[in-house]
């Protein structure tokens, strides 16, 4: 005797269907995969992110802030974007320091840009050169740190 083949094919589905994970938990088995990965690759960097995600797991919390990717306070420039962001800035600024006081003094070149840098059509030509989103400054004091950061003002 041939059973029914569509109790048979509703049984099957049914069976072979786990409950569907919540979003929490594919988040934490994805995470926690992630961590056996790290922890096999025996790096010492591995271990330390595999710990921190394993915290985060079993305790909660800022998993930015356990994986020390959380920049301190005052400090944004210690997160790798802003810092590209902002190193292109600097490089932009020191480029036109050099170009428009060629041979001045840091503050010198701080001055004249400081009074420069207060146009907007200014600040656009630093915004288009650093590819934009940095903040542009205008402070005589920020300028003389950053032209005295260059590789030439040392």
């Amino acid at each position: 005797m041939i059973a029914d083949p569509f109790t048979a094919m509703a049984a099957a589905l049914t069976a072979a269907a786990p409950p569907p994970l919540s979003r929490a938990s594919a988040t934490a088995r994805r995470l926690g995969r992630a961590a056996e990965l790290l922890r096999a690759t025996g790096d010492q960097a591995g271990l330390e992110v595999a710990e921190a995600i394993d915290r985060w797991l079993v305790e909660g919390g800022d998993l930015a802030q356990l994986l020390g990717a959380r920049a301190r306070r005052g400090r944004r420039r210690d997160l790798p974007a802003t810092d590209a962001r902002m190193q292109a800035r600097d490089d932009a600024i020191r480029s036109l320091a050099a170009r428009a006081c060629a041979g001045s003094a840091a503050s010198a070149r701080a001055r004249f840009l400081a009074s420069f840098l207060q146009t907007p059509s200014a600040k656009a030509i630093i915004t288009r050169e650093c590819g934009g989103a940095a903040y542009v400054p205008t402070s005589h004091r920020q300028l003389v740190r950053i032209i005295r950061a260059g590789p030439d003002m040392k």
